[in-house]
């Protein structure tokens, strides 16, 4: 929160801090100093860093892991490749495995900076173990729109992702819904998932 918005701190030793009072007056109307008015106060007092909102937010990250589900289409000729190890494999993948999620910073618009690594297993439903890892590095926006790019490895090789997508927030869960695009090996694979996850540290 700004520093502007907040009234009063708590903290846990019982001691109160005053951050936006009115200005207090003696019995003759004299204003008295602020130093006077935060005697009572321990000297130990955290810092708030974001004093002003046109600072950006650098705490320490957030998380927001939780898990994936979705599935992976392959172009014929990722396919065909992807048929030389594996014969009898079909064009249509599930997907499921774990999105870990930090959050560097956020902007006073409600940007924020995003890192993001996704290990998934494929083709379980085809009794195959198809294992992809992608790192992604993007941004989100206040309403939920983000998008990322990085590297994306599997059996097939190491390629490029390109993921977009928007979060959905009820109750406090965020409910991720997110297209990735991997072209390459002669073709495109393209994977929607779904997931849910809520912010912690």
């Amino acid at each position: 929160m700004w520093r502007s918005d907040v009234f009063l701190i708590r903290y846990a030793n019982g001691t109160k801090e005053v951050l936006n009072a009115p200005p207090a007056t003696a019995s003759g109307g004299v204003p008295v100093s602020t130093a006077a008015a935060h005697t009572a106060f321990p000297a130990d007092v955290p810092t708030v860093n974001n004093q002003s909102p046109d600072d950006a937010i650098l705490d320490e990250p957030i998380r927001l892991d939780g898990p994936r589900i979705g599935f992976t289409i392959l172009s014929a000729n990722v396919l065909d490749k992807a048929r030389e190890s594996i014969p009898d494999l079909n064009p249509f993948l599930t997907q499921f495995g774990w999105q870990f999620e930090s959050r560097l910073f956020r902007l006073p618009n409600g940007v924020s900076g995003l890192v993001e690594f996704v290990p998934l297993v494929g083709g379980l439903e085809q009794g195959k173990f198809l294992p992809s890892v992608s790192g992604l590095l993007g941004m989100r926006g206040a309403k939920g729109f983000e998008f990322g790019v990085g590297p994306n490895l599997t059996p097939l090789g190491a390629n490029l992702v390109l993921a977009m997508g928007t979060s959905f927030r009820s109750n406090g869960i965020n409910f991720p819904v997110n297209v990735a695009v991997v072209p390459g090996n002669g073709g495109t694979r393209v994977s929607l998932m779904l997931g849910f996850n809520a912010r912690h540290r």
